[in-house]
């Protein structure tokens, strides 16, 4: 099923970049897809990243697990029900 047929518009991919995620960023670049490339690795930067990420957050990856959380707990990340998901 393609995205168009399922009714989904895409608006962009998030690639995570080190290792082989480069090649795929390239391939879906040639595909004419909207990528950005993603580093979750990359710290937290003192004067670049809000003050309490710095102290809370070793880098961006643990960073954006726990807004991803904080989005399921209040409810405002739409996801398709699956009871084995929600019962986790």
């Amino acid at each position: 099923m393609s995205l168009v047929s399922a009714g989904l518009r895409l608006a962009t991919v998030i690639i995570d970049e080190p290792g082989v995620g480069g090649g795929v960023i390239d391939q879906c670049r040639a595909a004419g897809l909207p990528v950005t490339p993603y580093n979750g690795s990359m710290p937290m930067v003192r004067g670049v990243d809000p003050d309490e990420d710095v102290r809370l957050f070793k880098n961006r990856r643990a960073r954006d697990h726990w807004l991803v959380r904080m989005r399921l707990e209040a409810g405002n990340l739409p996801l398709p029900h699956d009871e084995t998901c929600s019962a986790r």
